[in-house]
């Protein structure tokens, strides 16, 4: 799966622009969310769904590493838009394209180790996700093994090998608590998994007391770094407007609700407890839609007071975006639409378009319209631009 989407099989959350698609019918997903638990198994696995996908929402404007990395390719798609509907596309200067978008992605992966950038994203999502949503009497680190063993069994999945790795290292405690903490400051650096590993390696050398009650600022202390040093440090004195991302703005506004710098700080690196609050600082820190089946969004946290065209905008320029990543990597995404006599169908350019239609025929579908004012009138045939598909990225699923 292409890095700047974190996929799993039943939830998809688009790093560029924040997007969340979870694979449920969206009436469904309004029913849970007012509390009508007619299936309390199912509405289970989705809140679980939703709040995995929602820690990653948070990481991708908190911490620094997905943050410039969403910033970075949204310039690429960007220039890449412009020179399509300029009509400057060639196939050399698709090639280089994809060969920037491969470097990139490489960089941002930046394995060490059998780890990845995705590994620590993962552990944060799985670990929170499941601390937001599961009772009291399940939110200990021994319930939560019983979890990971169960729904991740598979020793090297990305879902729980940094997890793994602290719980070998430091104990079941500190893998449940310690390590969406480690993960997030790792997620501030330059070589996210080198850096995770130095600081797992150096606690257990050195840990002495108990370890796993340590708050990410007890950790940036131990390890000699400040708080002065973060994104969110940034966030608080001011940023220009080049480095400011216009789909995270409102919400990076927004963390000053969470409390202080240091309160802040420990939301980002643990933010499950919180979420399950559900309190309306909090809240303001949701997805502002979910995309769901059945061709509808559903909004969420300050999103419920967009106007229709707003969300509109959103919608359609995460599909844009997610067209454009579809060229880049190479990946053929998941293709939920059933109108497969479209002819955009089997290329998959659509796939993170929310309105698949349901009742109308294709050629009544929204998305080649957009799809063309965005890439010009030859949008349809930059995939022969590209020649055969490769997935130019590591797995990120």
């Amino acid at each position: 799966m292409a890095a700047p989407v974190i996929e799993s099989a039943e939830g998809i959350t688009l790093t560029t622009t924040g997007l969340v698609i979870l694979k449920e019918h969206h009436l469904f997903v309004e029913r849970v969310l007012r509390g009508q638990l007619a299936d309390p198994p199912r509405a289970s696995r989705l809140m679980m769904t939703l709040n995995h996908e929602t820690v990653h929402f948070i990481q991708c404007f908190t911490a620094s590493i997905p943050y410039s990395f969403s910033l970075h390719l949204r310039e690429l798609a960007s220039q890449f838009m412009k020179d399509c509907r300029e009509g400057h596309m060639s196939a050399d200067l698709a090639a280089g394209y994809r060969k920037n978008f491969a470097s990139s992605v490489a960089q941002y992966a930046s394995p060490y180790q059998g780890l990845s950038t995705l590994d620590l994203l993962e552990a944060m999502a799985v670990t929170e996700g499941y601390r937001a949503t599961v009772h009291s009497d399940q939110n200990t680190a021994a319930r939560f093994r019983i979890f990971l063993e169960r729904d991740f069994p598979e020793p090297q999945s990305e879902y729980r090998r940094a997890i793994d790795i602290v719980t070998k290292l430091l104990g079941n405690e500190a893998g449940y608590e310690l390590t969406p903490r480690l993960c997030y400051i790792a997620l501030n650096g330059d070589t996210p998994a080198k850096n995770f590993y130095h600081m797992v390696e150096a606690l257990a050398v050195q840990s002495g007391g108990d370890v796993a009650k340590m708050t990410a600022c007890d950790l940036l202390d131990r390890f000699g770094m400040t708080l002065g040093g973060a994104l969110l440090a940034q966030f608080q004195n001011g940023v220009g407007h080049a480095y400011l991302h216009p789909v995270f703005a409102p919400f990076i506004a927004h963390l000053s609700d969470i409390g202080d710098l240091a309160a802040q700080y420990e939301f980002a690196a643990k933010p499950g407890a919180l979420i399950r609050q559900r309190t309306p600082e909090v809240e303001s820190m949701n997805p502002p839609l979910v995309a769901c089946s059945g061709g509808a969004a559903v909004p969420l946290g300050i999103g419920m007071s967009w106007p229709i065209e707003q969300a509109h905008d959103y919608l359609n320029a995460a599909a844009m975006i997610g067209a454009y990543l579809r060229l880049m990597s190479g990946h053929l995404y998941a293709q939920t639409c059933q109108k497969a006599d479209c002819p955009i169908h089997r290329s998959a350019l659509c796939h993170a378009w929310y309105a698949k239609p349901q009742t109308i025929d294709w050629t009544e579908c929204a998305f080649p319209k957009q799809l063309e004012l965005h890439f010009g009138p030859e949008a349809q045939d930059l995939l022969a631009s590209f020649g055969p598909d490769q997935d130019n990225d590591p797995d990120m699923a």
